[in-house]
């Protein structure tokens, strides 16, 4: 709730767990800020914060178009900005691995990869089909 400046994190498991806790402005869930990503004015070596909320935390992602790139997927290929993003706690201290997005430099701006490590290996999502406007 933007409003209030207040988020609540549900998780529903065996113990169903419910809390309240504040954000700042414009916090966006994980996959909204991928929408605001693709709306940032994408240029190499440029860097954004994004207000991020997941988890039942708030962070501060920080995001930077670390280069261009060709990215060949199933769904053609694309020539792509290549973001990293990294989440930060209030305090300053980075949170996690980086996550590394691609997003092609069309209008459209369509997310066509996905990549980040984890603690116990790594994961890898590429676009497969795209229903782009004619």
């Amino acid at each position: 709730d933007n409003a209030t400046k207040k988020a609540t994190f549900e998780n529903t498991t065996a113990k169903n767990t419910r809390r309240e806790f504040a954000i700042p402005a414009f916090t966006q869930d994980a996959l909204s800020a991928v929408y605001v990503m693709r709306a940032l004015p994408l240029k190499v070596g440029a860097k954004e914060t994004i207000p991020v909320a997941t988890g039942g935390r708030s962070y501060r992602a920080q995001v930077t178009v670390a280069g261009m790139e060709a990215v060949k997927t199933p769904a053609g290929p694309f020539q792509s900005f290549r973001l990293r993003t990294m989440l930060y706690t209030d305090d300053g201290q980075p949170n996690g691995r980086p996550i590394h997005l691609w997003i092609s430099d069309t209008p459209d701006r369509v997310p066509v990869q996905v990549q980040s490590e984890l603690a116990v290996g790594s994961f890898h999502l590429t676009l497969r089909e795209a229903k782009l406007p004619q």
